[in-house]
């Protein structure tokens, strides 16, 4: 979507972060970010209890007006005229409790878990640099983060709550926070980052590394060289391997990369150790739901957490297909399916743990989707609706506000129903910040524009 007017302010905006990513390298960013996590203005090794945080990332763009829909009489026929063919019947949403919305059929355990009080919505939130409008946005006198509607380049403002930077690998908002509150863990071999689903930028710190898990066996041993008594010759080649190992080399890279296979074997050693240790759980997880088994390994993560010395832990996990351009209607209920399922699975193992208290989860997507219809699907948006889950979520509540559903209407960036967010992305992930105990002035930060915004914390915490 091309924008037709661009303000002065915004030229050189664009400009200054143009040069900036030309001009700086990446190492002395890095250098920048580790003494900023060097110089945290609170002592986080003194917090002695355990809280984890969840991150659920749905790649490709969550149609998330549909997936919670207006339900009163009024709400449902503006949605209605705006969606066309993609509109739900309202007979199929299962209706929350008061009936004002419903959640996508695909969702009875969700609705149930909202109406628990278990999970919350959090409505129209998205990237934004300052409180934007419809008039802001077409006559170019808001601040607009660049690159909106790309894939790319909304997936790494959402994980890193910055403009994407050519040439510049920026750190992750999740990964910053775990740069600060790795002092609270005690064992230093295990990182706080933990993900299900790869490397990801949201994990990326300037001190911590993420350690990836496969997500059916938790941390697999090293094939061919892990010291196993089977078969009979894999302990002589481990040490063989060893030994050339500890020579040592005159190059550094070699030196690097000697060191960081032995550092990775151990910490594998490590978590496979205290994986052995998780306890037995009679929560039924469907074994053909490849987003469910994420979540389970990430529970047993969790219920491990004390023989792994973590107070805090930051996990990722993702499902991917939400990039609804065709066959919405039937791909979109099978991949909300999964959510629900897995979600609904996590959130019994974690209470029969007895944990509901310190694990909070929390979606994230790119964007929305259009509210016009493209063929049979939906093109690229902007703002979406969000879940949270956990016991010190105060749900069964929509926080935010929600928009209206009007093609040109007050809050579409344009004719097509990009709907622009309401809630930024900053106060979103500064209210979980807060949660974790991160200070407010450490918050400031990482979230330089935090200040901007009306309030720093949204409400959807019940409890610290």
């Amino acid at each position: 979507m091309k924008r037709s007017t661009i303000s002065r302010r915004n030229f050189l905006k664009a400009a200054a972060m143009a040069s900036l990513g030309t001009g700086l390298m990446a190492g002395q960013s890095r250098i920048n970010l580790l003494q900023a996590a060097l110089a945290a203005s609170t002592d986080y090794s003194t917090l002695s209890d355990h809280k984890s945080l969840v991150c659920i990332y749905l790649f490709g763009g969550n149609d998330a007006y549909n997936m919670f829909v207006p339900n009163t009489a009024a709400g449902y026929t503006q949605y209605q005229a705006a969606r066309g063919p993609l509109a739900i019947p309202q007979g199929l949403l299962h209706p929350v409790a008061g009936g004002d919305y419903g959640f996508h059929p695909s969702m009875p355990n969700v609705r149930t878990l909202f109406d628990a009080g278990q999970i919350g919505v959090l409505a129209n939130v998205g990237t934004l640099l300052e409180p934007t409008d419809r008039v802001g946005y077409l006559t170019g006198t808001a601040a607009i983060p660049p690159d909106l509607f790309s894939h790319s380049h909304q997936t790494e403002m959402w994980q890193t709550n910055k403009p994407a930077l050519a040439g510049l690998a920026q750190n992750g908002w999740g990964g910053e926070m775990a740069d600060l509150l790795q002092a609270a863990n005690t064992n230093p071999q295990v990182p706080p980052t933990i993900t299900l689903a790869g490397t990801n930028q949201w994990q990326s710190g300037a001190v911590t590394q993420q350690m990836a898990l496969n997500t059916y066996n938790g941390a697999e041993p090293f094939l061919f060289l892990a010291d196993e008594p089977w078969p009979p010759w894999e302990s002589a080649r481990t040490q063989t391997w060893d030994n050339i190992l500890a020579q040592g080399s005159n190059h550094l890279l070699a030196d690097e990369a000697a060191q960081s296979f032995n550092r990775a074997r151990d910490q594998i050693g490590v978590v496979r150790d205290g994986l052995a240790e998780a306890p037995a759980i009679t929560t039924v997880y469907n074994a053909a739901n490849y987003f469910a088994a994420q979540l389970k390994i990430v529970a047993q993560m969790i219920s491990v957490r004390e023989y792994l010395g973590m107070k805090r832990q930051l996990f990722f996990v993702a499902l991917g297909n939400w990039d609804s351009h065709g066959n919405q209607l039937n791909d979109h209920a099978a991949n909300l399916a999964l959510l629900d399922d897995g979600l609904a699975s996590f959130n019994a193992n974690i209470n029969e743990l007895g944990l509901q208290d310190s694990v909070v989860s929390f979606t994230m997507s790119e964007f929305g989707r259009t509210l016009t219809v493209n063929g049979d699907g939906t093109d690229h948006g902007w703002g979406t609706h969000c879940l949270l889950m956990g016991g010190a979520v105060a749900g069964g509540t929509v926080y935010g506000q929600m928009p209206t559903l009007t093609i040109g209407g007050i809050d579409d960036a344009g004719s097509a129903g990009r709907i622009i967010p309401t809630t930024s992305l900053d106060q979103y992930a500064a209210t979980l910040g807060k949660w974790m105990n991160i200070s407010s002035a450490d918050l400031n930060a990482i979230f330089p524009n935090l200040d901007l915004f009306p309030t720093a914390d949204l409400g959807f915490i019940a409890s610290r």
